[in-house]
């Protein structure tokens, strides 16, 4: 009986730790970037919340004993491609983005990239630019959270 009491107690206590979760806590988010507005929109804005979203459905948020994480946005672009031909075309901008996720003493880089396609016939593209959607800056910004985020190794 025993035997049997020792055993349940050491199966209990083995396996707390691998049902808790790490306590995490975004502190900042920041830009090493020389610009700080792109497409006159401020590459900081909703950073913040969208990498709680993100790292809430892996860890938990709170304020005490966390481990500390930061965003660093390093690199926006927006490389496009385009084909005219007897008037009618198409052009593609995608939103690129490259950050670094600094998960307590680990850095892990993270790209996200998401695509906006215009087509034309008979009209010319103001400055042969794709609309822009404000969104797209958004959906690269979680893409590439959400590829960093999925690289966070632990060692136990």
């Amino acid at each position: 009986m025993k035997h049997f009491i020792f055993t349940i107690i050491f199966v209990l206590i083995v396996q707390i730790p691998a049902f808790s979760q790490t306590c995490v806590k975004v502190d900042s988010v920041y830009s090493t970037m020389k610009i700080k507005e792109f497409k006159d929109r401020n590459i900081l804005f909703g950073v913040k919340q969208i990498t709680e979203e993100v790292l809430s459905e892996k860890y938990s948020l709170c304020d005490n004993n966390a481990t500390s994480v930061k965003v660093e946005i390093t690199r926006v672009g927006t490389p496009s491609t385009s084909f005219r031909i007897a008037g009618v075309g198409a052009a593609t901008e995608t939103t690129q983005i490259l950050l670094k996720l600094h998960f307590g003493d680990k850095i892990i880089d993270g790209i996200g990239e998401s695509e906006t396609t215009a087509s034309y016939a008979f009209v010319e593209l103001k400055e042969g630019k794709v609309p822009f959607s404000k969104s797209s800056i958004g959906i690269a910004m979680k893409k590439a959270i959400i590829n960093a985020v999925n690289k966070i190794q632990w060692d136990i």
